[in-house]
């Protein structure tokens, strides 16, 4: 989400000026979400140029420069309502570190089985952990930072089974002792030469690589 979103959604309940939103914005959403106010107020400089809020008071400060109140507008109102109801695209392809590790493990003298263990059990004391902080929580008190803990315990639950999953068919895949080994020396062989396309034509080669070696 971009900054531009959360602070139309918090318009949309009522005026403020850019102090309040980036407070604000920092105390619905978490710490994640601490914004620098520089960045507030340009991202209103640009909202005002695209008539999707406009200046509609000012508020005096004692001791302080006045604040200008920022309202939405209808098009800010639509433009709001358009980004909640646009299902994010969750199938964007990223660079993934873990995804690379795994994967050049395969050609390396390190032990690819000890790189999934070493994150497996980070993830599992994470999650520990995040499950810990979620049961001190009242959650009819604290919803926001019991959802954000969720997301962040169910996250971390997924890449424990990804590593399961890798670990078992890269097993199945190479077998065990040199059999294992000549797996890795023909990847280490498709790999030379060829300029790699990203994540998608990585695994490729990484399936390539598995069905050979179960011949």
């Amino acid at each position: 989400m971009s900054v531009r979103y959360g602070m139309l959604a918090l318009l949309e309940r009522r005026s403020m000026h850019g102090y309040e939103l980036g407070r604000e914005l920092e105390g619905e959403l978490g710490d994640e979400w601490a914004v620098n106010y520089g960045q507030v107020y340009t991202t209103l400089e640009r909202l005002v140029r695209d008539g999707l809020v406009v200046q509609s008071d000012t508020v005096e400060v004692a001791d302080a420069p006045d604040r200008k109140l920022y309202t939405l507008t209808p098009a800010g109102r639509a433009e709001l309502r358009g980004w909640f109801l646009t299902p994010l695209d969750t199938t964007e392809t990223r660079r993934d570190e873990l995804f690379a590790k795994v994967l050049l493990g395969l050609t390396s003298d390190v032990d690819v089985a000890e790189i999934i263990q070493v994150q497996r059990k980070r993830e599992l004391r994470r999650m520990a952990e995040l499950t810990a902080a979620k049961e001190r929580l009242d959650a009819a008190l604290h919803v926001a930072e019991v959802l954000q803990l969720d997301l962040h315990i169910l996250r971390a639950e997924a890449t424990v089974r990804w590593l399961e999953t890798a670990e078992a068919k890269i097993a199945k895949a190479a077998g065990s002792g040199p059999e294992r080994l000549r797996v890795r020396d023909e990847v280490r062989a498709d790999q030379g030469g060829q300029e790699r396309g990203g994540e998608a034509r990585g695994a490729g080669e990484r399936t390539r690589a598995k069905g050979r070696g179960r011949t």
